[in-house]
């Protein structure tokens, strides 16, 4: 089986890739999914409460972390700890109130489930540091360039450079 490694990190809306049967295609990357500090400032105690009670510190438009390591397969991150770790999903349909699992990436880029549920962590986040799990499914590099050491990527973002814009294809009276 061949594998197509694509790296969504910064990559905002979605695309296909047609790939053939014997092809896997794996997204890879650090995506953040900030939240509106506007959504922060409607529910601030709820913000506090799980930064101070449960070392949860959500992640917003106005404080984005400088991210250095990278995933196969993708990992979107949400949060980060005081110990310098950080809190996330994996694919596209990760979603925090959801059924997924949730994951931990430590400062020294191991990782761990934290729940097999992502609303069961959010309802009772208590101790949550001390039922990690190990997990490696999950491949951290210290960068995309180790990465690209080991795997081979297709470019994205040269791939979509070359397309025109919807405003292109389409006469001036389309409102977008």
């Amino acid at each position: 089986m061949n594998k197509l490694y694509v790296d969504m990190t910064g990559i905002n809306g979605g695309f296909g890739i047609a790939a053939d049967d014997d092809t896997e295609v794996l997204m890879s990357g650090v995506i953040i999914e900030s939240m509106p500090k506007e959504e922060r400032d409607e529910n601030k105690k709820e913000y506090i409460r799980y930064k101070d009670k449960y070392d949860i510190h959500f992640i917003f438009d106005d404080d984005i972390p400088s991210i250095d390591f990278f995933t196969i397969p993708e990992f979107y991150l949400i949060a980060a700890d005081s110990d310098g770790g950080y809190i996330g999903g994996i694919g596209l349909d990760f979603e925090l109130w959801s059924r997924n699992p949730i994951y931990y990436i430590s400062k020294e880029l191991k990782c761990y489930l934290i729940n097999k549920s992502s609303k069961r962590f959010m309802k009772s986040p208590k101790d949550w540091k001390s039922s990690l799990t190990p997990y490696d499914k999950i491949t951290i590099y210290k960068s995309k360039a180790e990465a690209e050491k080991y795997v081979d990527f297709l470019d994205i973002n040269d791939e979509l450079g070359d397309l025109p814009s919807a405003k292109d294809l389409f006469p001036e009276n389309v409102i977008f």
